[in-house]
């Protein structure tokens, strides 16, 4: 599954966390350490397998939880307008 990043989204990077601002909603969201993983990986245009598989060696997790946790993830983002799922 491919994601795609919301045109109208502005991203503010400053140590570990990132903010999003979405300009047309003129929401933000903050994501904590993990979720700013989640989000780099997206932002490198990666499947989601990719990111699970990456994810999971980087701190020896289970699959199945980071695949959990991503689905979580992108369903909130895709809820919120910052991402499209194609």
């Amino acid at each position: 599954m491919k994601n795609k990043i919301n045109k109208h989204l502005i991203v503010y990077e400053e140590d570990e966390e990132i903010i999003l601002l979405n300009l047309v909603d003129n929401k933000f969201f903050a994501l904590d350490f993990i979720s700013s993983i989640f989000w780099k990986q997206i932002n490198l245009e990666k499947e989601n397998k990719e990111i699970v598989d990456y994810i999971s060696k980087q701190f020896e997790v289970t699959k199945e939880q980071v695949q959990k946790d991503l689905e979580i993830f992108l369903k909130d983002l895709k809820k919120s307008g910052v991402i499209i799922t194609e």
